[in-house]
């Protein structure tokens, strides 16, 4: 059970290689291209699951993708996860007086 005040739970994956899938009770609900930036997949709309998988696919260096940010090769191959975060966002009502 979730905090009244939990409006949304943000899952932060910044990863290497050539795309993220998203998985929840093994379903693929979602996806991200490698462009350098983080992934950012908000949980709430899929009813903060307990448990997902993230798979990522293997980019090679020497695949025709003309990317802005390169990612970090090793023997010719980008594939893997480098963090993932959380954040959380709620909400506090206030109440003004005058």
């Amino acid at each position: 059970e979730y905090p009244e005040s939990l409006n949304d739970c943000f899952l932060q994956i910044d990863f290497e290689g050539d795309q993220a899938k998203l998985f929840i009770e093994n379903e693929w609900v979602g996806d991200w291209f490698y462009t350098g930036e983080t992934w950012e997949i908000g949980l709430k709309r899929f009813g903060f699951p307990s448990r997902l998988t993230i798979e990522i696919s293997a980019l090679c260096d020497s695949d025709p993708v003309f990317l802005e940010k390169r990612p970090v090769f090793k023997n010719g191959i980008a594939c893997g996860i480098k963090e993932i975060k959380t954040s959380t966002e709620i909400h506090i009502p206030l109440i003004i007086t005058e």
